[in-house]
């Protein structure tokens, strides 16, 4: 789990931790750090697929916080990820039904069947 670096007044969410933790990376490479993220499709109803798509780059020399940094101003892109408004928690795009409504609020509350 990744700390945030000195001035983040706010903590992530688990929600918001287990998506920075697991749909984001920082990749070292010889001239530089890419900043990647997991983008979820679903090339057939039941079975999720996992890209990585690069989105930022970074020197050489940078720190562990800017790559902190750059990963959550990643985390919290609305290409990438949304806010379900029923249940208020922090989706990737793949598990949304929509940029507001996640799988499990439109099963539930919506009668939705997937």
């Amino acid at each position: 789990m990744s700390k945030p670096p000195p001035g983040y007044a706010r903590a992530l969410r688990p929600d918001e931790q287990a998506l920075f933790d697991g749909l984001t990376r920082a990749q070292v490479l010889v001239d530089g750090v890419q900043i990647e993220v997991g983008v979820i499709s679903w090339p057939t109803s039941h079975q999720p697929q996992l890209d990585w798509l690069p989105v930022a780059w970074l020197p050489a020399a940078s720190s562990a916080a800017d790559c902190y940094r750059a990963r959550r101003r990643v985390l919290m892109q609305r290409r990438f990820f949304g806010v379900c408004k029923t249940c208020g928690r922090r989706y990737a795009r793949g598990h949304m039904l929509s940029p507001e409504l996640c799988h499990r609020c439109a099963e539930q509350y919506h009668q939705i069947l997937f």
